[in-house]
């Protein structure tokens, strides 16, 4: 048997960066924001509750762990993957998000990015 997974971010603005991630993956909120907390929930229940909580002072170093967003499971070949990443990746960026660099592998495409608070993710 699996267990169903909550992924816990620590944000200087948990509302604000709920909803950024919302946009990214599509998901809403699980109930209404609280001081200091947020929480969002995949509306196919298909994947991980994701958990918000307000933390003092910015980030600092790297991420140990980061979310990978497929952008592009729909994607019928190569040149439409590509297409489907970059659309999503400009979405993120006009809110907020930020390219750290495109990687173009023979056998994969993705992009590395960072959320408005400066957490590292890719989309692929």
């Amino acid at each position: 048997m699996s267990l169903a997974v909550q992924v816990t971010i620590d944000a200087a603005d948990p509302a604000v960066l709920a909803e950024f991630w919302a946009l990214a993956l599509g998901y809403r909120p699980a109930q209404p924001a609280s001081a200091g907390q947020a929480r969002l929930m995949d509306p196919d229940r298909t994947g991980p509750r994701l958990f918000f909580q307000r933390v003092g002072g910015p980030k600092r170093g790297k991420n140990r762990v980061h979310l990978d967003v497929h952008a592009s499971a729909a994607a019928t070949g190569r040149d439409d993957q590509v297409r489907m990443i970059r659309a999503h990746a400009e979405v993120l960026l006009a809110a907020g998000a930020r390219l750290v660099e495109e990687r173009d592998e023979p056998d994969q495409f993705w992009i590395v990015m960072q959320d408005p608070e400066g957490n590292g993710f890719c989309l692929d």
